[in-house]
């Protein structure tokens, strides 16, 4: 029977070699350095990894290649009020040049679209001079041939003096949407103006109609016939 006990040098009583004691507790001298699954890694062991929950330092960039919010790569910050060179403002055309003095009321004006063509302002004159011809024809039938004739010349200055001085737009003109305005400040060009426009437009216009053409002379491509430079004005397609 083999006994579990060994004697000094290692044998069994009865000469037998020493059988290992299975339930022996392993001396510490010979446990194997296997490494413990459970054990809480230590501080110098654990690789360095980044915190991302760490506040960044003002002028610290987040990580190595990364460049700020919203900054485009090869872009240094402008100072405020301080443009690239070559680079222009925003909303300006190339080769663009400002208009010329006397010119602005005319494109940048209140209520002013452009330069009226000669269609949408000859259209209106047929409309008004149909207008005034009707009334004319009930001016002769009420007050006769001779009173008819200087009421419609009053009828005529108080039309297109007070409507275009005053209003910027006669009955044909509020039509085809065009209007009259001041050369250099857009606005009406008031009754008195109005007026004289109308005065110098009759008397031109009784050259064989020249007058009425003279749009077409303005070397300028504004189409200010004479009146409208007797009376410092323009005509603008309406907003």
């Amino acid at each position: 029977m083999t006994q579990w006990g060994n004697g000094p040098s290692g044998e069994s009583g009865d000469g037998q070699p020493a059988q290992p004691d299975p339930w022996a507790k392993p001396q510490a001298d010979q446990q194997q350095g296997q490494p413990d699954p459970w054990a809480k890694p230590q501080a110098d062991q654990q690789p360095a990894q980044p915190d991302p929950w760490a506040q960044q330092q003002p002028g610290q960039q987040q990580g190595y290649g990364q460049q700020q919010y919203g900054q485009q790569p090869g872009y240094a910050q402008q100072p405020p009020g301080q443009q690239p060179p070559g680079q222009q403002q925003y909303g300006q055309q190339p080769g663009y040049y400002p208009p010329a003095p006397g010119y602005a009321g005319a494109t940048t004006g209140a209520g002013v679209g452009g330069i009226a063509g000669m269609g949408a302002r000859f259209g209106a004159f047929v409309i008004d001079i149909i207008i005034l011809l009707v009334v004319g024809v009930i001016l002769r039938v009420l007050f006769g041939q001779d009173l008819a004739g200087v009421l419609n010349l009053i009828v005529g200055f108080a039309y297109f003096g007070y409507l275009i001085g005053a209003q910027q737009q006669t009955f044909g003109m509020r039509v085809l949407n065009i209007k009259v305005v001041d050369a250099n400040t857009g606005g009406p060009i008031g009754i008195g103006r109005g007026l004289l426009r109308y005065l110098v437009q009759g008397l031109t216009g009784l050259l064989c109609l020249v007058g009425y053409f003279s749009p077409f002379f303005d070397g300028t491509k504004r189409y200010q016939g004479w009146h409208d430079k007797a009376a410092s004005d323009f005509v603008v397609n309406a907003k």
